[in-house]
């Protein structure tokens, strides 16, 4: 079996390899063992059980290595492949720095279902978990944002379900009302798509969001605007009717008007944050009042996030 030099990979054509991996239209010479030392996929051959995988007898430059395809239902892509061959050889720890793709590259391609290698699987899901803390913090905006959505459902990855459902639904460029934006046709399947110019074209797999995960959005969206709107829009109060006072004259312009102009409703977490960091006591709240209100708003930022739970449904039977 001789492979075409236009089908070799740039970098994973290694002259000394000793295993060669067909995904996709693109062919990987590596180190057998290197691989095998990772990876729990089977891949001697054997006719009946693993048709897929063949040793090469023609007298070609590959003649003496284990060729292995990878087979399509598997779902593996050449680019994840590139994505795992670089860590495993290269071994460059993942940090807060790893850019999101690689992680989401990383843990799909490890999984059980494509090339099985549990510990790289492992460490990128922790890390993975990391970049989305459980916390009650303002949304995280990710070019892949959509993509380590689907990852974390499709792995039931819980403890960044609800920060990334958060995030996907406050995300500026995202608007969740309009059909024309998020509700394309509805494929085979009963699966609508979202447009997300930023997804990857590599895998199209990652790039529909079942209607059952946007109603789940439209939901979250509901919820934490019938929630927030009483707050946002009532000035505070205080017990001294002096900073009562101030609340009354100024909320409407250093609250309510920002708020209107972002869409601040429809992300409470942003908002209350951006009410904590005005500078009260140069309108003439009390210092007492102010450490009292911020307290109050950060507690609101909590009630918020734990509720969000239960509008949610995030958990491991979460579809």
């Amino acid at each position: 079996m001789t492979i075409d030099e236009g089908n070799r990979h740039n970098t994973f054509w290694l002259e000394d390899g000793s295993l060669i991996l067909h995904v996709q239209s693109c062919a990987f010479k590596i180190h057998k063992d290197i691989f095998s030392r990772h990876s729990r996929l089977s891949l001697s051959h054997d006719p009946e059980s693993t048709p897929k995988a063949l040793n090469s007898t023609d007298n070609g430059g590959e003649a003496q290595c284990l060729h292995y395809v990878v087979p399509p239902e598997r779902g593996v892509t050449a680019d994840d492949v590139a994505v795992l061959l670089d860590y495993i050889y290269s071994n460059p720890p993942l940090s807060p720095e790893t850019p999101l793709s690689r992680l989401v590259s990383l843990i799909r391609v490890s999984s059980t279902g494509q090339l099985d290698l549990p510990t790289v699987h492992t460490a990128s899901i922790n890390k993975f978990v990391q970049l989305f803390p459980d916390i009650p913090a303002p949304a995280q905006y990710q070019e892949d944002l959509i993509q380590a959505l689907l990852l974390a459902l499709e792995f039931q990855i819980v403890a960044v379900q609800k920060r990334l459902f958060y995030s996907f639904v406050v995300a500026s460029n995202l608007d969740l009302e309009s059909s024309e934006s998020i509700m394309q046709e509805d494929k085979p399947g009963g699966v609508s798509v979202v447009d997300v110019p930023s997804a990857s074209t590599s895998n199209p797999t990652l790039s529909p969001l079942p209607a059952s995960q946007i109603k789940r959005c439209n939901d979250l969206m509901t919820k934490m605007v019938e929630h927030f709107t009483p707050l946002l829009f009532s000035p505070a109060t205080t017990p001294h009717m002096a900073c009562t006072d101030v609340f009354a004259d100024t909320w409407m312009n250093l609250v309510i008007q920002p708020a209107i102009e972002d869409d601040g409703v429809c992300k409470p977490l942003e908002t209350l944050e951006r009410i904590k960091g005005v500078d009260w006591a140069a309108y003439g709240l009390c210092a007492e009042c102010v450490r009292e209100k911020r307290a109050e708003w950060n507690d609101e930022q909590v009630l918020i996030w734990n509720r969000m739970d239960e509008w949610l449904s995030v958990g491991p039977l979460a579809k």
